[in-house]
């Protein structure tokens, strides 16, 4: 059953590797193909579907809006914390040849798209902000055509065109039937896109000029974000204020549970479901290539989408179900084009698809 499942739709997008297949540390190599493929979409479908999850809930949570800054402070911080673990654990050794102005610049922008993409929860509604995430070729794009002067073939813009139209009519159906969308939350996603799409030029450049490991770069910009945001707080008095929202104490121990278990508890998994997640996700690009890592986040976005319309109380419409099918087709024609290269260009498009993946 294994062996079917990874060769009926996936046979032949990318050769097996014979190196270790590494999640957590551990060599799964071992085990058959399928069964690896397995292990890195049911990773991705529950670990990112509690990560969503965690996150709406948090957002609905009676003044937490308030508090995103404080949120995202602690997500940086858990995030440079197991980061540095695993960096341990598994043996990866730093480099110090780094230039410190690219450290900033990686973390500027990972901190403006982690950091307004938590904002954009707060002024959209949640599926909003889900379809618009899934369409990072859009600023990819057009950051790699301004700055590299790069060209792309029809299909690419043809991707990019069905992208747009589904956004498009999308934000229109929330406009017509949600009574909490706001223009900010549009506004704060759209520069998240921005802030990603000049991430993956900038890891890309540092991994292949100064073969800096990949946990390297996100050590860094994880506690470059941490120390910029609790610097913001600082700045604006609200540090303290949102450190004793998250972590405060009540009075009575049916308050602390009541208190700990809608904050800090769902605080903690939306993080650690979030930096987790990744590791099956880069076992799929690493092992399977971009077209089965992307088919299966695709799938586990649709599926989150679905879910927060019957979890959580809201308007539905039709539209929203072709506009997102037009989004969904973008996605895969772009992902399409990227599986025809040849093989040296196929390695060059598994790092782009690699590089922009973030923990948002």
């Amino acid at each position: 059953f294994c062996q079917f499942i990874i060769f009926f739709p996936f046979h032949g997008v990318k050769d097996v590797p014979t190196s270790p297949v590494l999640i957590f540390g551990k060599d799964i190599s071992h085990l058959p193909q399928g069964c690896i493929f397995i292990i890195g979409s049911v990773g991705i479908f529950i670990l990112y579907i509690i990560y969503g999850w965690a996150q709406e809930y948090l957002f609905k949570t009676p003044g937490f809006s308030d508090h995103f800054l404080g949120l995202t402070a602690y997500q940086f911080g858990l995030y440079t914390i197991i980061s540095i673990i695993e960096s341990k654990v598994t043996g990866v050794t730093y480099s110090k040849e780094f230039p410190f102005k690219m450290y900033c610049l990686i973390g500027l922008t990972t901190t403006g798209t982690i950091l307004l993409s938590n904002t954009a929860v707060v002024y959209l509604n949640y599926p909003t902000q889900v379809i618009f995430k899934c369409c990072k070729l859009i600023p990819v794009m057009i950051i790699s055509i301004i700055l590299q002067g790069k060209r792309y073939k029809f299909v690419d813009y043809l991707a990019v065109a069905f992208m747009i139209i589904g956004l498009i009519f999308f934000t229109l159906t929330d406009v017509s039937v949600q009574i909490s969308f706001d223009i900010r939350g549009i506004v704060a996603i759209s520069i998240a896109l921005i802030c990603d799409g000049y991430i993956g030029n900038l890891q890309e450049m540092a991994m292949q000029r100064y073969n800096v490991p990949a946990l390297q770069i996100l050590t860094y910009s994880y506690a470059f974000g941490f120390g910029l945001i609790v610097l913001i707080m600082f700045f604006f008095g609200t540090l303290a204020i949102s450190a004793v929202f998250m972590f405060q104490l009540p009075s009575s121990f049916s308050a602390i549970i009541q208190h700990f278990g809608d904050v800090f508890m769902w605080s903690t998994l939306f993080v650690l479901s979030g930096y987790f997640g990744l590791q099956f996700v880069l076992l799929l690009i690493h092992h399977f290539g971009a077209l089965p890592a992307v088919t299966v986040t695709t799938l586990r976005k649709a599926v989150t989408i679905v879910l927060s319309f019957l979890i959580f109380e809201k308007p539905f419409s039709v539209e929203y179900i072709w506009s997102g099918g037009l989004v969904v087709i973008g996605i895969f024609l772009s992902t399409y084009s990227k599986s025809k290269n040849n093989k040296a260009k196929a390695r060059v498009a598994e790092n782009d698809v690699e590089a922009n993946y973030q923990v948002v």
